[in-house]
C-alpha cells in the first residue's frame, strides 16, 4: 500500500488544480482476484468514534465484481453500513440469550487459551455455519486444540531488511494452541446487523514478496469479529441490532503485526500477551483525516509518544 500526492489530478473528467491526496491499495479477494482501490482525502464521508473513517472510493477489478462478494451488508441511504454476522452456540445457550436479550462478555483471548482481566469480548463471525473442522479453524478453534501454519521463506537480503536476522527456521511449520471445540456444540446461531466501527481492530501478519522490495499484510483470523466491552457490563440487543454504548466499549489503540517468516511472528497475533510485535493506533483530530495526517507527519516518530492501554491477562 502506498500514498501519493499530486498538484494536478485528472479524475473522471474533472481536473483538480489544488493539492489532493491519493491513497492506493491492492486487496486480495475470493478466487485469487485482486482489487485496485483509490480514494482521496477530499472523499471523506464520515469519521467514527473508534477513529476509523469512511471514504468514497474507486474500485478496479474483474468485470463481474459482485460475483466475488461474500457476506451481506445492509446500507440504508445516508446511514452507516451494517454487516450481517453470527454468534454460534448450543441450543440451550441460544434460548437463554434470546430470553434475557443480552450477552455476557467472554474473557478468553482470541487464541482461546488465556483469560483477560480488563476487557470482555462478544465473539462473532461472518460464517453462517460452523459445520466442519475447517470452519472451526477459521474462528481459531479446533477439535485437536491446534491449528497449523507454515512460515514464509525469509525475504531476500536487501537494504529494506538490512537490520533483520534472516536465518532460515529449522522447520517450516508451526503448531498454534487454540480453544478445543467440536461442531456439535455450535449448531445453533443468532444473527445481527452490526456497525463495523463497534468491532475491535484485527491483528495482522506481515509478508514479503520474493523480490525483497514489497510488503503486504494478511488479516489473521479474518472470520473472527470481536466487540470489546467493559468486563463488568453486558451487551444488550433488540431484535437483530445491538444497543451499543461507546461509553462502555473497550477496544485498545494497538494491534499485533507478526512477521510471517518467523515462528514467533506467526504465533504473535494469537498469543496477545507474550509478544513485542505491536503497532499503535493514533486517532487524528476532527479537523484532519488519516491522509492529511500522514503527509503532515511523514517520517516522524509517533510510536514512542503513544501509550495505549494494553490487555491484562
Amino acid at each position: 500500500m502506498y500514498v501519493k500526492s499530486f498538484q494536478t489530478v485528472f479524475r473522471r473528467g474533472q481536473r483538480w488544480t489544488d493539492l489532493s491526496f491519493l491513497f492506493h491499495a491492492r486487496i486480495d479477494i475470493s478466487y485469487s482476484q485482486t482489487l485496485e482501490i483509490n480514494f482521496y482525502g477530499t472523499d471523506l464521508c464520515v469519521k467514527y468514534p473508534d477513529c476509523s473513517e469512511l471514504y468514497k472510493c474507486e474500485i478496479s477489478g474483474p468485470p463481474n465484481l459482485e460475483d466475488y462478494s461474500t457476506g451481506i451488508v445492509k446500507w440504508p441511504e445516508g446511514q452507516t453500513p451494517l454487516i450481517l454476522i453470527f454468534h454460534h452456540t448450543s441450543k440451550e445457550n441460544r434460548e437463554k440469550i434470546l430470553k434475557c436479550e443480552y450477552f455476557l462478555p467472554s474473557f478468553w483471548n482470541i487464541q482461546g487459551t488465556k483469560k483477560v482481566k480488563n476487557v470482555g469480548y462478544i465473539y462473532l463471525t461472518c460464517l453462517p455455519k460452523l459445520d466442519c473442522d475447517n470452519c472451526l479453524v477459521q474462528v481459531a478453534m479446533s477439535s485437536e486444540g491446534k491449528v497449523y501454519m507454515n512460515i514464509d521463506n525469509p525475504p531476500p537480503k536487501s537494504w529494506i531488511f538490512a537490520d533483520l536476522d534472516l536465518t532460515p527456521e529449522s522447520e517450516d511449520s508451526c503448531n498454534i494452541e487454540v480453544y478445543r471445540e467440536n461442531t456439535e456444540s455450535r449448531t445453533y446461531s443468532l444473527d445481527f446487523l452490526v456497525d463495523p466501527s463497534q468491532l475491535a481492530p484485527n491483528h495482522l501478519i506481515r509478508h514479503y514478496d520474493q523480490t525483497g522490495h514489497q510488503i503486504f499484510y494478511e488479516v489473521i483470523s479474518a472470520f473472527i469479529y470481536r466487540i470489546g466491552i467493559d468486563p463488568n457490563s453486558v451487551l444488550k440487543f433488540n431484535r437483530k441490532t445491538f444497543q451499543f454504548n461507546y461509553d462502555s466499549s473497550k477496544n485498545f489503540n494497538y494491534i499485533i503485526i507478526g512477521d510471517g517468516w518467523k515462528k514467533d511472528g506467526l504465533v504473535a497475533p494469537f498469543d496477545e500477551e507474550n509478544t513485542k510485535f505491536k503497532a499503535k493506533i493514533e486517532c487524528v483530530s476532527k479537523e484532519s483525516n488519516i491522509l492529511e495526517f500522514w503527509f503532515d507527519n511523514n517520517n516522524a516518530n509517533r510510536f514512542d509518544n503513544l501509550n495505549p492501554e494494553e490487555m491484562k491477562f
